[in-house]
């Protein structure tokens, strides 16, 4: 949550693409956002450890002036 909209989405997947493999990446549209100019992805690594490891390390991570906030989904899963 709370990814800026500034156009960033290939730096936003390389970023998590450091912590593992990727399987899916997208846009979720359809989720409302409690804050203005701010997008919702959902991320999808291969391995739970992956996740686990990005979300400590990106949770808060201050990306184009805004902190991320990285939840886990397993609504979407």
């Amino acid at each position: 949550l709370n990814v800026p909209r500034v156009g960033a989405d290939s730096e936003l997947r390389q970023l998590f693409a450091l912590y593992g493999k990727i399987q899916e990446y997208n846009i979720l549209w359809e989720y409302e956002t409690e804050y203005e100019n701010s997008d919702v992805f959902w991320i999808q690594y291969d391995s739970v450890e992956g996740a686990q490891i990005a979300k400590r390390k990106l949770d808060q991570f201050v990306f184009y002036g805004t902190p991320l906030e990285v939840r886990y989904a397993p609504e979407f899963e």
